[in-house]
């Protein structure tokens, strides 16, 4: 299981492959030959992965454009950018 701090940092992998449709992202993962989709909240996190960004900012990014509480917001970022990792869409980086 992936450790997450404020300071962590996450990138979108190389071997991804990635459009939007009907405001959701939709993905190819070239390496294993998957497809992967996102609902609203997983698609704003990884737009907003365009550039790396630390765990940190991501969450501030959620909380400025959704009502959501902080506690909430953080286990499901983390919850998030876990299953990313493990899919292979992101690398995340212990501390940048």
């Amino acid at each position: 299981m992936i450790t997450f701090s404020d300071s962590t940092g996450v990138e979108r992998s190389e071997t991804v492959l990635a459009t939007t449709v009907d405001g959701e992202a939709v993905m190819l993962e070239t390496e294993s030959g998957t497809y992967y989709g996102f609902n609203e909240t997983a698609t704003f996190v990884w737009e907003r992965l365009e550039t790396a960004a630390t765990v940190s900012e991501l969450r501030e990014a959620i909380l400025s454009r959704y009502d959501v509480d902080r506690e909430q917001c953080e286990r499901d970022l983390e919850d998030t950018l876990a299953e990313m990792a493990e899919h292979g869409l992101v690398e995340v980086d212990s501390d940048i």
